[in-house]
């Protein structure tokens, strides 16, 4: 069976046929001419409508040729538009898009030259795509971007760019509307179409076509193609810019989650996010960890209240308070997970930021305390052993090394009850009844700043203006605490039924080398010196129930007193002549009032 031709297979057999009939008649005019002729010779003629008739068939022929070419380069450019706005509708490539469409508007309008620019958002104008349609080959050249804004019609660009109409000249040197432009005079143009790119409101850009040789080339039907197929381009590149924004967010919306994924799961506390039904959204790895679970992402969807079992009761009430408008509540437990040992966290609840209600979702943060519980623990134990001044600056204390250094101190012996002056008792019961006295002996002593150098059984060495409790009055201090040991003891003789005071105390100001003594292994934090052994020797002198100074007590006390130490007597003793020393040392006894 043959192929039924196609429309333009038809219309080209027809004007095929109709060329080959013209020359037909053409003939059977001439024909009819010498036959005419050679009638008239003989007296006879052929009728007088003959002739105006085959002139008549020619020209009528002649018309519906032109009217039928028209109408078959109409299809034609119909075609080009349907072909071609499908070739770059579902391209999201905004160069693609711009390169098929430059090849089609040449093809369409037949130009020799054609742009397509584009505005950037600050009004500049971008040659995007240039092309040569004088091409032999089938896609149009490419003309150099160089100097492109030279090369076309600025004047014409602009004026469709401002006014969001098309404008078509048939010869641009007649157009009356193009006179005084310069840039027309200058490129030496005939025709002319220049088509806003327009979506919706906005002018996106404009298509250029010219023709620099001929004028006319251009009509009303090209015009009208050309803003048909302009709308459908910008259509495109809408939605190209569309789909290349939405990629640049989806992008960037991955790269932020990566970031804060990253971030949530490098926080060393466990951190876990609920909606307003209490069912876990995310979970970070240090909550799977706390919570005995290998992988944070399985936690997601699960009633929270089923994994943090042991904390329902005070989570809820928590909770509550946030959902009262708190802007946080916290508390502090110690509980077990899984085959897990205990551990001790600080829980702490939040609204969950972004979220228009309350109770719409919470961020409940779990802090492991477990080790640093453990350490505060540890501190506090050595403590009990070291002076606490000790424990608190190891650090400082560590890098004093062994060289020691000069330093003015107060140093202060106690004797809190001389183990001639206990009762029989077992050994158990004497050791509690001297830690009673050591006890509140440590206090008093804390209390006005001193620091423990050391026990020696019932004796207590304390020091002050050392560099771990410096201080400008520091025998007023000593002297202080003196005081109050005196008077805690009192309370103390009370309870027991004593009648008379037990205790004995020296104090004595004076320059002495603070630093380290021992070995790499093991060390102490002391002082040494003539001074701190003056301080020994006030104590032995001392009788029971006495607080004995020296002279450089009692002056640096007066010259850098205590505020708010209750008032005291100085009473002179006996010069105290002390082994080593050639002349007598000034001492006083001490005298509360």
């Amino acid at each position: 069976m043959a192929a039924t031709p196609t429309g333009t297979q038809s219309t080209e057999a027809v004007a095929i046929e109709i060329n080959e009939l013209k020359p037909l008649l053409t003939e059977t005019e001439q024909a009819l001419l010498r036959q005419s002729e050679l009638l008239r010779s003989r007296g006879l003629g052929l009728p007088s409508m003959t002739h105006t008739a085959i002139n008549s068939l020619i020209h009528s022929l002649d018309t519906f040729l032109r009217i039928l070419r028209d109408e078959q380069r109409e299809v034609a450019q119909l075609r080009t538009l349907v072909a071609n706005s499908a070739s770059f509708s579902g391209s999201f490539d905004l160069d693609e898009i711009l390169s098929d469409a430059m090849d089609g508007i040449i093809a369409l309008t037949g130009a020799e030259r054609g742009c397509i620019i584009l505005a950037d958002d600050a009004g500049n104008l971008d040659f995007r795509v240039l092309r040569d349609g004088t091409s032999a080959a089938n896609r149009s050249q490419v003309l150099d971007g160089a100097n492109a804004d030279q090369q076309f019609s600025r004047s014409i660009i602009n004026r469709a760019m401002e006014t969001g109409e098309a404008l078509l000249t048939h010869n641009a040197h007649d157009d009356q509307r193009l006179i005084g432009m310069q840039s027309v005079a200058a490129l030496d143009l005939r025709s002319v179409l220049c088509v806003p790119l327009r979506y919706r409101d906005d002018v996106l850009g404009v298509v250029y076509v010219d023709n620099r040789l001929r004028s006319g080339v251009f009509g009303e039907r090209e015009k009208a193609l050309l803003v048909a197929f302009a709308n459908q381009v910008a259509v495109a590149m809408s939605n190209a810019r569309l789909f290349n924004n939405l990629q640049a967010t989806i992008s960037e919306i991955t790269q932020v989650k990566e970031l804060t994924d990253n971030v949530y799961n490098s926080i060393d506390s466990g951190v876990i996010t609920i909606d307003g039904e209490g069912f876990i959204v995310q979970a970070n790895r240090a909550a799977a960890g706390l919570l005995d679970r290998p992988d944070a992402a399985a936690l997601s969807g699960q009633p929270v209240a089923d994994l943090l079992e042991p904390l329902v009761e005070p989570l809820a009430q928590a909770i509550t308070q946030v959902n009262s408008g708190a802007h946080e509540s916290s508390f502090e437990a110690t509980v077990t997970f899984g085959g897990k040992p205990s551990v001790v966290l600080n829980v702490r609840v939040n609204p969950l930021v972004g979220r228009d209600v309350h109770g719409a979702g919470h961020v409940i943060v779990l802090e492991d305390l477990t080790v640093q519980r453990e350490r505060a623990e540890t501190l506090r134990m050595f403590k009990y052993y070291l002076p606490p001044e000790m424990v608190d600056n190891i650090q400082q204390i560590a890098g004093l090394g062994f060289e020691g250094e000069r330093r003015e101190v107060s140093c202060m012996y106690v004797d809190v009850r001389p183990l001639a002056t206990m009762p029989a008792m077992r050994p158990q019961l004497l050791m509690e009844e001297v830690n009673i006295y050591l006890s509140r002996a440590t206090d008093c002593i804390h209390e006005a700043g001193g620091m423990i150098d050391k026990y020696m059984g019932t004796e207590i060495m304390a020091l002050f203006n050392t560099q771990l409790n410096p201080m400008a009055n520091h025998a007023a201090c000593a002297i202080n605490a003196a005081i109050q040991i005196h008077e805690n003891f009192s309370v103390i003789y009370a309870s027991l039924g004593i009648d008379h005071a037990q205790y004995r105390i020296g104090i004595n100001t004076g320059v002495a080398t603070l630093g380290n003594v021992g070995s790499n292994t093991r060390r102490d934090f002391t002082a040494i010196g003539d001074a701190i052994n003056l301080a020994k020797r006030l104590e032995e002198s001392a009788l029971d129930g006495q607080i004995v100074i020296s002279e450089d007590v009692r002056a640096h006390a007066e010259h850098h007193p205590l505020p708010g130490i209750g008032k005291v007597e100085y009473h002179a003793l006996e010069p105290l002549q002390v082994r080593g020393r050639q002349q007598q040392t000034a001492i006083y006894l001490v005298q509360p009032l």
